[in-house]
């Protein structure tokens, strides 16, 4: 097992002092390592996803650590929804200076047998969900000519592969979204960022090593 990097260590605990991160999908998975990462490195944290209870017991481990933070319970999949978190967020803290979108649903099944409605529940967390959190938070952001925005993809989304067809098909949507957005946001002082995870176990996954067992969660 790879040894998991302590990046407050490596970047020091008041890298992100003062930076207010919004961070969807933050109940479970890499996005609870992240909220909780960037807040041992001074970071005010804004938490958002469905599962509300969860979230609140994030935010009192993130308090408890000595930084600040929001849990917004939200559905990412619903615009408005997204638009009341980001207002809530600027409320508290002022300003949203990185956004991070991490929420994601994986149902797996190959292309000829899937249900049409898992692939359209797929693109409305990854895909949809990732379009409204962005576009929620430009304005702020443009209104301050700064800002980062970084959208978790997948190597999935460089290639496809099976049984992860309609997956792979949101995760190429969200990198080709994200390259066109890195573009239209040159000279703006806002930057796009994406990262491409490998292969991680979480709830996303469920716990079987075999992704024609995985159990779809949506954090």
């Amino acid at each position: 097992m790879a040894e998991q990097i302590d990046w407050s260590k490596m970047l020091g605990a008041g890298y992100f002092r003062d930076r207010t991160v919004l961070i969807t999908g933050a109940s479970s998975g890499i996005g609870r390592d992240i909220a909780m990462s960037l807040s041992r490195m001074g970071a005010q944290v804004a938490m958002l996803a469905r599962r509300k209870a969860l979230l609140d017991e994030l935010k009192g481990q993130v308090e408890s650590a000595g930084a600040r933070a929001l849990a917004l319970g939200a559905d990412v999949t619903r615009a408005s929804e997204v638009r009341v978190a980001v207002d809530r967020t600027l409320e508290t803290f002022g300003a949203i200076d990185i956004l991070v979108n991490s929420a994601g649903v994986l149902i797996p099944d190959n292309v000829e047998s899937m249900d049409p409605a898992d692939l359209e529940r797929m693109m409305g967390v990854n895909l949809y969900g990732t379009v409204h959190a962005m576009q929620a938070v430009l304005p702020s952001m443009r209104a301050r000519s700064r800002g980062n925005i970084v959208n978790i993809a997948s190597l999935a989304g460089r290639r496809g592969l099976p049984p992860l067809g309609g997956y792979c098909a949101t995760k190429f949507a969200v990198v080709g979204l994200t390259e066109a957005l890195r573009v239209e946001l040159y000279g703006s002082g806002i930057t796009a960022s994406l990262i491409m995870p490998g292969t991680w176990r979480s709830l996303l996954q469920g716990s079987s090593p075999s992704l024609h067992h995985v159990k779809a969660s949506c954090c």
